[in-house]
């Protein structure tokens, strides 16, 4: 009954605040994640993604994660 990603960033905001941080890079592939960051005070300079090699054991995985939740790959 959970939904597909339920995690919050939150959590993440409030720690870069702590640490009196203002820009980050982030580095992700998840298009929530930028949502999350870029809805908040923090600025994103830069988004690095995280470039994999599929091995066959996560290919389908990586790829209902392009589909479904829109996570920028390349496959």
């Amino acid at each position: 009954g959970l939904e597909i990603d339920a995690r919050q960033y939150d959590m993440a905001i409030e720690m870069l605040h702590a640490l009196n941080i203002k820009e980050i890079k982030l580095i992700t592939n998840n298009p929530d994640k930028v949502d999350a960051i870029e809805h908040s005070d923090i600025r994103v300079v830069e988004r690095v993604p995280i470039v994999m090699i599929p091995k066959k054991e996560n290919l389908d995985y990586l790829k209902t994660k392009q589909e479904k939740m829109g996570h920028f790959f390349k496959l």
